[in-house]
């Protein structure tokens, strides 16, 4: 007997996996065995634990301790329903599995701050509407007095002054590749690297009418003297960085002189730069890209004479 077929689908709460898995169940029963079950639960076991990972009583519930309750659970669905279905050739449709946890336990975290209880109430009220209460908590407590270190994205809609005054806090505290996402208000002279403007008719706070959505990506620090290699294209290089924020002014030398820096882009820990130039008497494009960490950057530099390309790896360090 041929093993069954094993489907999951996935999403976060109010997508309408259910409704979705209901739909495919309907239109696949008539021609294959199939069955239709839901993770974490499935199981006596599995919905038991279900029931302790919703209840609002284990709010403070450890990281480690509910990944380990997921464990289990799929464990037991695993056991008990997927591999017995699938030995049977059925084909096995299941609200969430493996992605979910990904998603959930490895990055959808959520904490909220105000120093106003009465919205940290109504976020705690919308949060448990939209069943999503497990998944973050709010706080009273002043953001100036929040550690920032752990958080790989950080959305605010405060005053502008407010801004202003955060961002020593958010260079310092969050690591290269860090989002922010500012609603209305700008971070002052740190230009954004995004920006969305839509049309909010019924708006009636902020700039009325409209709203102005940012994003930043927190940059490395690439400034210095940077030297390598490339022996199958001029030998040894430099690049002179300046850096403010995440734009970047940069200079380039070569054995015989300097080439221009047409463009540098500086996204969180990737640099891009586009240079031209002449090299033993012949013009060049370079395109580089790396990944800075530490005192190295590392990748890829694609080099054109408009006729011929060639790609080269490159490797840079920074001088101390």
């Amino acid at each position: 007997m041929p093993r069954g077929i094993f489907i999951t689908i996935e999403g976060p709460e109010g997508a309408g996996k259910t409704t979705q898995a209901r739909l495919l169940y309907e239109h696949l029963r008539p021609r294959y065995p199939v069955l239709h079950t839901r993770e974490p639960g499935g199981t006596t076991i599995g919905e038991q634990i279900r029931t302790l990972l919703l209840d609002e009583d284990f709010r403070e519930m450890a990281p480690q301790a509910e990944m380990l309750l997921f464990a289990a659970a799929r464990a037991q669905f695993v056991s008990e329903v997927v591999e017995p279905a699938l030995r049977e050739g059925r084909l096995v449709l299941s609200e969430r599995y493996v992605d979910a946890s990904v998603a959930y336990q490895g990055y959808a975290r959520g904490l909220g701050v105000d120093i106003d209880p009465r919205l940290v109430n109504l976020a705690r009220d919308n949060a448990k509407r939209a069943g999503v209460e497990s998944l973050a908590k709010f706080e009273v407590r002043d953001l100036f007095d929040t550690d920032l270190r752990e958080a790989s994205i950080v959305t605010m809609y405060l005053l502008p002054e407010v801004n202003r005054q955060l961002v020593p806090r958010l260079l310092q505290q969050l690591k290269p590749g860090a989002r922010i996402v500012s609603h209305d208000y700008d971070l002052g002279e740190w230009t954004h690297d995004e920006m969305v403007e839509v049309a909010v008719p019924e708006k009636m706070v902020g700039p009325m009418g409209r709203s102005k959505v940012f994003l930043w990506v927190v940059p490395v620090d690439a400034r210095g003297a940077w030297s390598f290699e490339l022996p199958g294209h001029g030998g040894p290089w430099q690049f002179r960085i300046g850096q403010s924020y995440q734009l970047l002014d940069v200079e380039a030398r070569v054995p015989g002189g300097v080439m221009a820096v047409r463009g540098a882009r500086l996204r969180g820990d990737e640099v891009r730069l586009a240079v031209t130039g002449t090299l033993a008497g012949k013009p060049w494009n370079q395109l580089f890209r790396g990944k800075l960490a530490g005192d190295r950057i590392a990748g890829q530099v694609r080099v054109s004479d408009g006729e011929n390309t060639a790609s080269y790896p490159w490797t840079a360090t920074r001088k101390p």
